[in-house]
């Protein structure tokens, strides 16, 4: 199950708290990925790494959202790879959400016909 948490953090730099983040997996021994999120935001990935059996293709995930003043930070397992967070999470956990985009692209669409 996914967690969320805003947290007042005017003008922090998400791609320096990112690969921040990202060593701090790796002191740990984990495999770790950064991907583009949704909403100009980044997603860090980590796993264990090939040597552990238990490896698998689900991951630790901490998307990092910048919303205004604040950061929205989430947290939970997705899909390791290419877009899991929008992909995986954000249609699990966050269905509601995408209701505003698609709301969007359906009325540009009607605009374009």
């Amino acid at each position: 199950m996914a967690d969320q948490k805003i947290y007042p953090a005017s003008g922090i730099d998400i791609q320096k708290l990112a690969r921040d983040l990202e060593q701090w997996f790796q002191s740990r021994e984990l495999e770790t990925q950064v991907l583009p999120s949704v909403g100009g935001g980044v997603a860090v990935q980590a796993r264990m790494q090939k040597k552990f059996w238990l490896r698998g293709s689900l991951a630790l995930t901490v998307t990092i959202t910048p919303q205004g003043e604040n950061l929205l930070v989430q947290t939970g397992a997705a899909k390791w790879g290419v877009h899991a967070v929008e992909g995986v999470a954000a249609l699990i956990v966050f269905w509601p959400l995408l209701a505003i985009p698609a709301y969007g692209a359906y009325k540009l669409s009607l605009i374009h016909i």
